[in-house]
């Protein structure tokens, strides 16, 4: 991977001073990652000189549907699928919710939903909601307190042929603990039960297959993943033809665009291409493929396994301060380097404002993450989430142990 410096030069936000004076820590990066100067400049130039709706014979709508089809083309290259199984949404919430109403149309009082207590609730509460409509039982996976895991057994013990839909997360935004979706999907395709796996906070850590894992859907946020603030979902091109979304009348037309409810902000649509390109050159190639891509996130995979690794030895410095989760140096490779943290006599909130004062940026509270925050009995208390991404650096990791050992 290119130099930590060279990457960190290409995102104007890393520039920032802080408050006191010192450059700013961004720890927030499961929140938004920053942009860099290309993506900004894709977005910007659309807004500036291409501004329009599609569907016209005009030079602006016609340059806006061709963002639109390179975008579409950008997303199948990420996710490894088809053009026809991108869809395009305002965010990940949203999207669930829609395709959630769309799944669940004929559901009745006998059929079943599983979802998981490692999940953000954008991939929980809309199952719920519409399981709570049709009267479906809803099973709630457990996770393992101590290690952040989940037991395959219990997807075994709940997934019964019953079951319509798993939903169930990559990698939880929380405790960083990365899911073996490939062996669940396995489980409920066996029970013929559907899987809808949430990869918003995978996507900027690991790369992404969906026919390797052979999920039934897919949902990123791209602006996790150094771009515009839109979400991308795959879906199979036999669900997108079989259920039928909930849209105004005159915009039923082909896939995947009648899952597109409204007019989507082409603007954001427009820079995702420069998204996956500036990903892409993370292999110190430019050809937009799919090889590169793989060997840039093997890139980003190292460098965070090594961030991940000095992390978590420079914790045991601190003995008023709990890494929740996966904490063995041997096992970063099943885990983000997202760490959820709990400090002595502290909540989370009065450390991130202690925090920010000394220009370091995380994230306090559950984060969405409200069964794991319920599962350690920290409701009140919260966590404080530390995320970093490829342009993060050990510098500012020990910087960040040093401010906290002025806490104890």
């Amino acid at each position: 991977m290119k130099d930590v410096g060279q990457i960190r030069s290409s995102f104007p936000a890393l520039k920032r001073r802080a408050l006191n004076g010192k450059p700013a820590i961004y720890f927030d990066g499961p929140g938004a990652s920053q942009m860099p100067n290309k993506v900004h400049r894709a977005y910007t130039d659309h807004v500036l000189y291409d501004k329009a709706n599609v569907g016209g014979y005009f030079e602006t709508s016609v340059n806006t549907q061709e963002s639109v089809e390179y975008a579409r083309a950008a997303i199948a290259l990420f996710f490894n699928c088809d053009e026809t199984e991108v869809v395009f949404g305002t965010n990940a919430t949203t999207s669930i919710f829609q395709f959630s109403r769309a799944i669940s149309r004929d559901w009745t009082s006998e059929d079943e939903v599983v979802v998981t207590k490692l999940d953000h609730f954008a991939n929980v509460s809309p199952w719920v909601e519409v399981a709570s409509d049709k009267h479906c039982k809803v099973t709630s996976i457990e996770f393992d307190t101590n290690t952040g895991e989940y037991n395959l057994d219990d997807f075994e013990k709940a997934i019964t042929n019953k079951t319509k839909i798993v939903a169930v997360n990559y990698a939880c935004n929380a405790l960083g603990t990365i899911n073996p979706i490939k062996e669940i999907t396995k489980i409920a395709h066996a029970k013929g039960a559907m899987v809808f796996v949430d990869a918003v906070h995978y996507a900027p850590h690991g790369l992404i297959d969906v026919r390797d894992l052979d999920c039934d859907f897919l949902v990123t946020s791209v602006y996790k993943y150094f771009g515009p603030h839109v979400s991308a979902v795959f879906a199979k091109k036999k669900h997108l033809q079989n259920f039928s979304p909930y849209k105004v009348e005159p915009a039923i037309d082909k896939i995947p665009n009648c899952w597109e409810t409204g007019t989507p902000d082409f603007s954001a649509i427009s820079a995702i291409p420069e998204t996956i390109k500036y990903i892409i050159s993370l292999s110190e190639k430019s050809s937009p493929t799919r090889k590169n891509l793989e060997l840039a996130y093997k890139n980003i995979t190292e460098y965070e396994n090594e961030l991940s690794r000095y992390f978590l030895n420079k914790m045991w410095e601190l003995k008023h301060v709990k890494v929740h989760g996966i904490t063995n140096t041997d096992d970063v490779h099943k885990r983000t380097p997202t760490f959820a943290l709990t400090i002595d006599g502290k909540t989370s909130h009065s450390v991130a404002k202690y925090l920010a004062k000394h220009g370091i940026f995380a994230w306090s509270g559950h984060f969405y993450a409200l069964d794991v925050v319920r599962s350690y009995g920290l409701e009140k208390e919260g966590l404080l989430r530390v995320g970093l991404l490829h342009y993060n650096t050990k510098r500012e990791i020990k910087e960040f142990i040093s401010v906290l050992k002025l806490l104890s």
